[in-house]
């Protein structure tokens, strides 16, 4: 968990540029074709990856967000994926808006995908993101118990009713 926070930290105060092969990707969810972009550390020793999902703020986008967080030079560093979906128009249905896409299913497909395509390791799936991101980060504990390890959301939030939501055993780390 610290280990989390500290690269946290490291991506808003020493965004860097990146030898990650980043790929854009598409899959279909709900009938829809949703993308996301995925970078992935050029050097692994063949063991399962951690799992990192990078959510934006609305309006924002997956390249958007690779670009400010500078997460795809830390992954390659400290070898983990990550994965940046974007939501439709520039938002994710969150917690307290932005829209009404099945963003949690279509958020599981992807971690579906990228695991089925790439060795990642089921214990250590992380979400974060800023803004509507952060909101996603917590909707995605609540609705996906058991997935993530943790969150750790960025200026993000919940309402009261979301804070009796049933949850997996999901840690949490914030930064407002």
């Amino acid at each position: 968990m610290v280990r989390i926070a500290a690269v946290l930290l490291g991506m808003v105060l020493w965004p860097q540029s990146t030898t990650a092969a980043e790929v854009a990707g598409t899959l279909m969810h709900a009938g829809k074709e949703r993308t996301f972009l995925l970078a992935l550390p050029e050097q692994t020793s063949g063991d399962p990856l951690p799992l990192v999902i990078v959510m934006h703020p609305y309006p924002g986008s997956g390249r958007g967000i690779a670009e400010l967080s500078g997460f795809s030079a830390i992954g390659e560093r400290e070898g983990f994926i990550v994965a940046y979906p974007d939501g439709i128009n520039g938002g994710y249905n969150a917690i307290m808006c932005c829209g009404a896409e099945d963003d949690v299913g279509f958020i599981k497909s992807l971690i579906e995908k990228v695991s089925a395509e790439h060795k990642v390791d089921p214990s250590r799936i992380y979400a974060t993101g800023i803004s509507n991101g952060g909101d996603m980060s917590y909707r995605l504990a609540a609705e996906l118990p058991g997935v993530l390890a943790a969150i750790a959301p960025v200026s993000g939030g919940m309402t009261e009713e979301w804070m009796d939501q049933p949850s997996g055993a999901c840690r949490s780390i914030q930064f407002r």
